[in-house]
């Protein structure tokens, strides 16, 4: 038994359980004009043999017409099955819930084979797994040295900014000592430079004092 389709087999307990009466010479007489009863291509009953001869003695020819129609493309579909060695899972994954027919049975079982292919295998399955792990795992520890890389960068960074500073900062002081050395060197020589003028000041005055001092003593005379 089959989810996907009636399969032929099915089909044909399908009809004896439909023309069965449970009279033996009701149930002997359809099954002997039955074989002579099909549907036809433009779907008319047709009947050969006996059938035609007892057509009136028939009235359920077009059901048994149907169900003898249904499992010729029954038996279609079991040899396309049968040969496909796909399982019904694989088949039905195809189906999207419908069931198979002689019309879309050989379509559907070459998309399903072709899926099959494409599909990987156990094996091939383990070990794409373990090629995406491995992939994962080179990502991280990239992502990682990345982000150590960056730490790092930042680190050297601030360590520059903070050498730069210190260097400024000793620029800064060293430029106030030479100002402060130049301006203590400015106000030595001011110092020097007064102390000098008041002694030669002094030493005029002097002179200046011995000169009168000379001159009076001449008129004195």
């Amino acid at each position: 038994m089959s989810d996907l389709y009636t399969t032929a087999s099915e089909g044909r307990k399908n009809l004896r359980r439909s023309t069965k009466t449970g009279n033996f010479f009701q149930d002997s007489f359809t099954d002997s004009v039955s074989s002579g009863i099909s549907l036809d291509d433009d779907g008319s009953v047709k009947r050969e043999g006996l059938a035609w001869w007892m057509q009136g003695l028939t009235p359920g020819a077009r059901s048994i017409a149907e169900q003898k129609s249904g499992i010729k493309d029954s038996e279609v579909i079991d040899r396309a099955v049968g040969s496909s060695q796909l399982t019904d899972a694989q088949i039905s994954e195809q189906l999207n819930g419908g069931k198979l027919t002689k019309g879309n049975v050989r379509g559907t079982i070459a998309e399903a084979q072709r899926t099959r292919a494409e599909k990987p295998t156990p094996v091939q399955q383990a070990t794409l797994t373990r090629g995406v792990k491995a992939d994962a795992r080179a990502i991280t520890a990239q992502q990682e040295t990345t982000a150590a890389r960056k730490d790092t960068n930042a680190l050297l960074i601030a360590q520059m900014a903070q050498s730069d500073k210190r260097y400024l900062g000793d620029r800064i002081e060293a430029r106030e000592a030479r100002a402060d050395d130049l301006m203590f060197r400015r106000e030595t020589m001011e110092r020097a430079d007064r102390k000098d003028e008041k002694n030669r000041r002094r030493e005029s005055i002097a002179a200046l004092t011995a000169g009168l001092a000379s001159l009076g003593a001449a008129f004195a005379v």
